[in-house]
C-alpha cells in the first residue's frame, strides 16, 4: 500500500491502495481553521500506522478529529 498522507513529523502515516477519486472541502468553523480536504474510504481500505493520535470531539460527539500527539497535525 502506498503512503497517502502523513502528519507534519511523519510519525502517523495513512496508507491505501488508491488515491481518492474526489475530495471534499468542508466549510464548517473547525475545518476552515484546519484548512483540510477530506477523502472518504471504507475503514478496510486504509491502514493507519506509526505514532499515537488524540481525538478532539465536541457537541454531540458525531465526529472526531484525530491529531498526532507529537506535532499536533490533524491526520484523519
Amino acid at each position: 500500500m502506498p503512503t497517502l498522507a502523513t502528519c507534519h513529523c511523519a510519525a502517523v502515516r495513512l496508507t491505501c491502495e488508491a488515491a481518492p477519486v474526489e475530495v471534499t472541502e468542508c466549510t464548517c468553523s473547525i475545518c476552515r481553521r484546519y484548512g483540510v480536504l477530506w477523502a472518504y474510504y471504507e475503514p478496510a481500505q486504509v491502514r493507519i500506522e506509526g505514532g499515537a493520535t488524540e481525538v478532539y470531539e465536541w457537541d454531540d460527539r458525531s465526529i472526531g478529529f484525530h491529531r498526532c500527539v507529537a506535532c499536533g497535525c490533524v491526520t484523519h
